[in-house]
């Protein structure tokens, strides 16, 4: 009897707890709670994800249906290597046909 008391208790309590909003898109979940908008890059990706790190899919498909996405080379090199980086302006390098790219 005590078990079953104290498992009541419990699932009670945990059903307290308020959990995120999740989507769809587990990718762009994930994305949008790590990224930090940065105010001197307009066209980053993370001014795009930023306002969708607690987010549902219709909020999702809402903000990034008419969106277009542009992948690229960045100048930024990590030990002589390119960083391939998405971007929702076109201020990207072409990416090179059998190029390594980090």
């Amino acid at each position: 009897m005590l078990s079953l008391l104290w498992s009541i208790v419990l699932l009670l309590a945990c059903s307290s707890v308020q959990s995120p909003n999740t989507s769809f898109f587990p990718e762009v979940d994930f994305a949008a709670k790590c990224v930090d908008v940065n105010v001197d890059q307009p066209s980053s990706i993370s001014q795009l994800l930023f306002p969708l790190g607690n987010a549902e899919s219709s909020d999702m498909k809402r903000q990034l249906g008419s969106t277009r996405l542009y992948v690229g080379a960045t100048d930024m090199n990590m030990g002589g290597v390119p960083h391939v980086a998405f971007n929702i302006g076109a201020r990207l390098k072409e990416l090179v046909s059998k190029h390594i790219y980090k």
